[in-house]
């Protein structure tokens, strides 16, 4: 038999696999099973099968081919009866493996139930992988894999991945992935007894050593169940030294690629260099943290063991952040985030003298924190929150309590967790107020009279029903939260690494302020402290994001002060980022195209997309008339405003 390298089919164009047969056929457009033979120009139908032994002049089924050799068609029949030989050895596999399953099957009616059903739910597992696959290639083949607003693909879900959806918190796919990893067929499926017995087998990994549950659904486990049930039995796992010394290696490597692929976007979305600062409680180490963000991933650039230095000032920092920067490479960096101790904020500042052409700026999440906490000191303001806590204690420290709250609130809880240590404060107070009914009916039932706490003339069970019988307490709740959730709101929006904030903070913060303003009656009093830490916060990129998102720019109205404000922010950007002074002065005149509509983006295509497009990507597709001022909208917009992956790191 001839060798199949003289067949070759990898490659060929139209060739739906490399069978070999596809060497002598080409599919018909729109007719599934239907070939045309390259030799003698007969449709066969009924797959590549069947047009092998049409090839082969195999009797019974299809007329042979006339003008094949007898070499091809002796090495096409030699292929058939390979492949036959293969058929049968599959089914005798399936048959012994059925039959071995019958043998630990108690009753023969169960068995046939569970065979049918499984088939049943592998089939639509299939199905629903085959449309996955579809969706994914319809994604490739129109940009939209890259979408990192695209909803729908989590990294915690039983779908694997994509690199667009890898966060700090997630995987990083190429890495999970098997090379040889696929869906198995029907008839090589796990049947119910043994994904039963798998059940089994990971539940005992994760209870004996003491591993998080959470890791049932984690997609490395995934993957080894996936390349165990390819490799089949007989092979030992590996030592401990070869981890060490020989897997880990391998895995360091094709992490290094991974991040020097993802260096590739950095030259055209721009990169933000992230700090952060931490003190281990137990040894009192304090650790400085680097991450790059980029709109298409967020990786770890190294720690800085700073416990030996003394004097942590304005001085070190700035030696320390120049260093890192002139590691990674200043004509990536945009912008450096940092949080607001004020050695940080010198050292910022002193670093934007030396480097030109980057912006250093303060961490929002951390402004809008320290916002909250200095709202929380005010004495009335501290007042409502220590009734809040004394009313959370008392009913968190007894098991009876808890219960009957929840049974006067249908089930919920009043206490969780927030995003920061002082927003926790202003939601549990949301809760408690949302619970205005069921606290009331739970601290008046007769039940709770009864009880020995009802009972009580002093102490913390008598001071918590106070508190939730009276009228005080709520007045002033409400008006409090009138003034915590829209500053909350903005805080969720910008502890995000999902997708870049550059563009929306400056809208997002001006919006909170006119809401506190319309909504709460004592706005005079908390004025000074939210501009206090907002004009902190504020940076010309901020000013520059909101005004090169085409959302702002073409869907709202701007009030007179604010389109100054932005559009000289914007100017000033141009200014720092854009060294050639004739290219800054094209950039400006671009602005007026851009502002006025003209050219591409004046276009229908291009004032509806705006609404459906992250702002970036809408520059990236019709930005391209102002090819300069592209390039530093795409820039901006890819940025982030806040360094909290370095606390989740």
């Amino acid at each position: 038999m001839p060798p199949r390298e003289e067949f070759p089919t990898k490659g060929l164009e139209g060739a739906p696999s490399n069978d070999i047969g596809w060497h002598f056929g080409t599919p018909v457009p729109n007719a599934k099973g239907n070939i045309v033979c390259k030799l003698c120009g007969k449709v066969v139908k009924g797959g590549i099968t069947r047009f092998k032994e049409h090839i082969a002049h195999k009797t019974g089924n299809v007329a042979p081919c006339p003008n094949v050799t007898g070499v091809i068609r002796e090495s096409m029949m030699n292929v058939l009866k390979e492949n036959n030989t293969k058929k049968i050895d599959k089914k005798r596999r399936k048959d012994d493996f059925l039959s071995q399953l019958r043998e630990e099957e108690d009753e023969h009616e169960e068995f046939i139930d569970e065979i049918s059903a499984i088939r049943q739910a592998t089939r639509e597992s299939i199905q629903s992988q085959h449309e996955c696959h579809r969706r994914e290639e319809f994604r490739r083949s129109t940009g939209g894999w890259d979408n990192i607003y695209e909803k729908g693909r989590s990294s915690q879900g039983s779908s694997i991945p994509t690199e667009s959806e890898f966060t700090l918190r997630g995987t990083i796919p190429e890495l999970v992935r098997s090379k040889s990893s696929k869906q198995l067929k029907v008839s090589d499926s796990f049947l119910k007894s043994f994904r039963k017995k798998i059940g089994e087998a990971v539940s005992k990994f994760l209870i004996y050593e003491r591993l998080p549950f959470q890791l049932a659904s984690s997609l490395w486990l995934y993957n080894l169940i996936q390349v165990s049930t390819e490799v089949g039995q007989g092979v030992k796992l590996p030592t401990p030294y070869e981890v060490l010394d020989v897997y880990l290696e391998s895995e360091y490597q094709r992490v290094h690629n991974w991040v020097n692929g993802l260096k590739t976007h950095w030259k055209e979305l721009g990169a933000t260099l992230m700090c952060d600062g931490w003190t281990n409680s137990l040894n009192q180490m304090h650790i400085i943290n680097f991450l790059v963000y980029c709109s298409k991933g967020t990786i770890f650039w190294k720690s800085v063991d700073v416990s030996s230095v003394r004097s942590r000032d304005a001085e070190f920092y700035y030696s320390l952040l120049d260093s890192v920067v002139e590691e990674i490479g200043e004509n990536y960096i945009v912008q450096i985030v940092t949080d607001n101790e004020a050695a940080m904020k010198a050292a910022g500042k002193k670093l934007m003298l030396k480097r030109e052409h980057l912006y250093w700026t303060s961490c929002a999440a951390h402004c809008l924190d320290l916002c909250l906490e200095d709202i929380g000191k005010r004495p009335s303001v501290a007042k409502v929150l220590d009734e809040a806590k004394k009313v959370t204690c008392f009913i968190y420290n007894h098991t009876w309590t808890v219960d009957l709250m929840k049974k006067h609130t249908q089930g919920k809880q009043i206490l969780r967790p927030a995003l920061t240590r002082f927003a926790t404060h202003f939601i549990q107070l949301e809760e408690i107020t949302r619970q205005n009914q069921g606290l009331r009916e739970m601290f008046s039932s007769k039940e709770y009279k009864e009880s020995k706490w009802g009972q009580q003339k002093s102490g913390p069970a008598y001071e918590a029903k106070k508190i939730i019988l009276g009228k005080d307490f709520w007045k002033k709740s409400n008006d409090l939260i009138k003034v915590y959730e829209p500053l909350v709101k903005v805080l969720r929006l910008v502890d995000n690494d999902e997708k870049p904030t550059m563009g929306f903070i400056y809208e997002a913060v001006d919006r909170a302020k006119r809401a506190i303003q319309q909504d709460c009656r004592y706005f005079t009093e908390y004025e000074k402290i939210i501009d206090k830490r907002c004009n902190f916060m504020h940076s010309d990129l901020h000013s520059a994001g909101y005004f090169l998102n085409p959302q702002f720019q073409f869907g709202v109205e701007h009030s007179h002060n604010v389109l100054i404000e932005t559009l000289e922010g914007t100017r000033s950007v141009i200014e720092r980022l854009e060294p050639s002074l004739d290219t800054q002065v094209r950039m400006v005149n671009q602005l007026l195209l851009f502002r006025d509509k003209h050219e591409t983006f004046g276009t229908p295509q291009a004032q509806r997309a705006w609404k459906q497009m992250n702002p970036a990507e809408w520059w990236i597709i019709y930005g391209t008339c102002v090819p300069e001022l592209q390039k530093l909208a795409i820039k901006v917009l890819s940025q982030t405003t806040s360094a909290s992956n370095c606390e989740r790191n």
